[in-house]
């Protein structure tokens, strides 16, 4: 995936995982920008939504 706006690319991947079975949950997440604190903060959040959706 890519675009243009970190939120964007946030919601389009959280989008992606919630549509996965949880069982097959943690998956691998792979995020590659230019911007090492934008790819930081999105590897957390995509982890954080997969531990929401183990626990839930």
């Amino acid at each position: 995936m890519a675009h243009s706006s970190e939120r964007d690319i946030a919601l389009a991947a959280e989008s992606v995982l919630r549509n996965f079975d949880p069982v097959v949950l943690p998956a691998a997440i792979w995020v590659q920008c230019a911007d090492r604190e934008v790819t930081l903060r999105l590897t957390g959040y995509l982890t954080g939504v997969q531990e929401e959706m183990i626990t839930a």
